[in-house]
């Protein structure tokens, strides 16, 4: 069980808000990674999870920890967006994809991937 906020259900800890030492070391309980399995299997396909280098649609059994983090977790480290400035001069219409991509390397990982939410003038 967990507070939804936006479309993202967070799982509860007993310690959240506590410092954890040394989280690098600190293993998950079974409970928590049946949790996790029922969060990935829930929100692959609804979420329409992509691998990062190829594009390629996810299924959820093959979810690694890379696809984790750049879907579950990254998202969360800025749950109310960003503002991006410099882009190219055009109209970006709300609901739209944008992808920031390394120019210096073609075969690099998206450097940014989001949806338009508004048009600002500024």
């Amino acid at each position: 069980s967990g507070d939804l906020v936006g479309h993202a259900q967070f799982i509860h800890r007993k310690d959240r808000g506590g410092r954890i030492t040394k989280t690098e070391e600190r293993a998950m309980s079974l409970k928590e990674l049946k949790s996790l399995r029922r969060q990935i299997s829930q929100r692959c396909e609804i979420e329409h999870w992509t691998d990062m280098q190829f594009g390629a649609a996810l299924r959820s059994c093959e979810v690694n920890l890379y696809h984790l983090c750049h879907h579950f977790v990254l998202p969360l480290t800025a749950p109310e967006g960003v503002i991006l400035k410099g882009l190219v001069n055009r109209v970006y219409s709300p609901g739209e994809a944008l992808v920031q991509m390394d120019d210096s390397c073609s075969s690099a990982l998206p450097l940014a991937e989001g949806v338009v939410r508004e048009r600002s003038d500024d």
